[in-house]
C-alpha cells in the first residue's frame, strides 16, 4: 500500500489521504483527514495530521492496519509543526505529534510548542510536553525511534521552536521522561531537521542550520546523558555553498550499525548534495557523497520528506525540484546506501516538482525496494504539501516494470505519484 497526503495550500482548508494499491496504483480508499502522514512499515498503521487554517484547527488521526480505515480523529485548536508534525515508530506502537497551540492576542509573538505522544492506538495522548516563551519561532519537526531500546523505551526527538528535546517514552508504564533539553534562546532561529536512530542510541540535528551534530546516548538507567560525537559539514561544491535540508537514519536495529544520510541545498537553488555515514560506537565514518549543480534553474530539497533511507540502510532516495525540468533534468534519484558509491541506481525526471519521496524494502526479496515520488505543478493558488509514504504489501508484487506505474491525483493542482521497483546490483 502507498499513502499520499494532499492539502490545498496556500488556502489550507481541505485535507485528504489517498490509500493506493502498491502494485497497480488503484485507489483503495480516501480519508478526509491527515494531509501529512507517517507510516509504520512493519504493520501498516498510518498517523496523520490535517490543518484547517481559517478555522485554526489541527486534526490528528490514526488508521490501524493496511485497509485505510480511520480508527479515530481528534481536533485541536492549533496548527501543525512547520516542517514535520508527525512521526511513527516502525512497529506501530508509538507515534509523536508536534503542534503549535493557537496563541491569544497577547502572545502572537511569544509562541508555544506542544509535543503529544500516543501509544497502542489509544486516542488520548499518553504524554504531553508544552514549551512556552518561544518568541516568533515555529515548532519544526518530530522524529520517533523505529523500535524500543533494550529497556523498552522509545526515543522521541523534537525541535520545539528553539528547544531541542529528547523524551524517553516507556510503553509499559505509559510514562515519558524529558532526558535532553537544549535551548538556544528565543532570539536564535530554530534548527530545522532532526533524525533518530533505530533504538534511540543516536540522534542527529542541524547545528545553526549550517552543519549537523551527531549525539550518542550514554549514562545509566537513572541518568541519561547525550554526548556530541561528531559535527558533519557540507561537501565542497565549487561556487555553491550548501546547508543541511533533511536528515534520515536507518530504522531497523537488526541492520546496525546505524546508517545516516544528510541532504543539502541552498536558497539559490544552485546545488543539491547527499552525504552518508555509518555511526558505530563513538565514530562517525563517511561512506559516500553525491553532488549536483544547477546553473540554469532552481534545484532544492523542498521538504523533510525529500530524503528517505530504507529501514535496512540499503537504499537512499532523494527528491528535488530538478533544476530545469523542460530540459529533462532529474528530480528523483535512488542510491545504494550501505556500501554504495554515490552513483544513482535510478535517476528519473518526473513532471513538476518532487516534494516527497518514500522507500520500503521487501523482506521476501532481499535487495529489492519500492520507491515512491510525489510531485505537483506550481500554479496560481497551488503550493500543495505533498507526502508519499509506503507500507509493505501483504503479498509479493507481480509488477516489475521499471521505472514503474504512475497515478495522477485529483486535486486543484496537477499532482502525481510515481512508483518504482529498484534492485541492488549483484556483486
Amino acid at each position: 500500500m502507498a499513502v499520499v497526503g494532499l492539502r490545498d495550500c496556500p488556502d489550507n482548508t481541505r485535507n485528504r489521504a489517498d490509500f493506493l494499491d502498491l502494485n497497480t496504483g488503484k485507489l483503495l480508499t480516501q480519508q478526509e483527514a491527515g494531509s501529512t502522514v507517517s507510516v509504520s512499515h512493519a504493520v501498516g498503521n498510518v498517523a496523520g495530521v490535517a490543518w484547517n487554517k481559517p478555522k485554526g484547527v489541527a486534526s490528528v488521526s490514526l488508521s490501524v492496519g493496511r485497509k485505510g480505515t480511520t480508527s479515530w480523529t481528534t481536533n485541536f485548536s492549533a496548527s501543525p509543526a512547520f516542517w514535520g508534525p508527525v512521526s511513527c515508530s516502525e512497529d506501530g506502537i508509538v507515534f509523536g505529534v508536534l503542534l503549535e497551540p493557537t496563541p491569544d492576542e497577547a502572545h502572537l509573538n511569544n509562541r508555544s510548542a506542544e509535543l503529544l505522544i500516543y501509544a497502542r492506538n489509544a486516542q488520548v495522548p499518553a504524554y504531553q510536553l508544552r514549551v512556552d516563551g518561544c518568541g516568533v519561532s515555529d515548532p519544526m519537526v518530530v522524529s520517533v525511534s523505529g523500535y524500543p531500546s533494550a529497556t523498552g523505551v522509545y526515543s522521541v526527538i523534537a525541535i520545539m521552536s528553539t528547544h531541542i528535546v529528547v523524551v524517553d517514552f516507556d510503553v509499559s508504564t505509559s510514562t515519558g521522561s524529558l532526558v535532553f533539553d537544549k535551548n538556544d534562546g528565543a532570539e536564535v532561529a530554530p534548527e530545522t531537521a532532526v533524525a533518530v536512530s533505530s533504538t534511540g542510541n543516536y540522534f542527529a540535528v542541524t547545528s545553526n542550520n549550517l552543519a549537523v551534530d551527531v549525539y550518542k546516548r550514554s549514562g545509566s538507567a537513572r541518568q541519561t546523558l547525550f554526548t556530541k560525537i561528531a559535527q558533519l559539514y557540507a561537501p565542497s561544491i565549487p561556487f555553491a555553498a550548501v546547508t543541511p535540508a533533511s536528515l534520515a537514519f536507518s530504522s531497523d536495529p537488526s541492520f546496525d550499525p546505524p546508517f545516516l544520510a544528510v541532504a543539502w541545498d541552498n536558497g539559490q537553488g544552485s546545488a543539491v548534495a547527499v552525504t552518508t555515514y555509518e555511526v558505530d560506537g563513538s565514530k562517525v565514518k563517511q561512506i559516500w557523497n553525491f553532488t549536483r549543480t544547477c546553473s540554469h534553474g532552481l534545484d532544492i530539497v523542498s521538504s523533510e520528506d525529500g530524503l528517505q533511507v530504507s529501514s535496512d540502510g540499503n537504499f537512499v532516495v532523494l527528491g528535488t525540484w530538478g533544476c530545469d525540468l523542460t530540459n529533462g533534468d532529474p528530480n528523483v534519484a535512488v542510491f545504494k546506501g550501505k556500501g554504495g558509491d554515490g552513483k544513482p541506481l535510478l535517476s528519473d525526471s518526473r513532471p513538476w516538482y518532487v516534494w516527497a519521496v518514500a522507500v520500503d524494502t521487501d523482506p521476501s526479496h532481499p535487495g529489492k525496494a519500492y520507491v515512491g515520488a510525489a510531485s505537483w505543478s506550481s500554479q496560481t493558488k497551488a503550493q500543495p504539501r505533498r507526502q508519499a509514504k509506503l507500507s509493505e504489501s501483504s503479498g509479493s508484487p507481480q509488477r516489475e516494470n521499471h521505472p514503474g506505474h504512475r497515478r495522477k491525483l485529483a486535486t486543484d493542482s496537477p499532482s502525481q505519484l510515481a512508483m518504482y521497483t529498484v534492485h541492488l546490483p549483484k556483486d
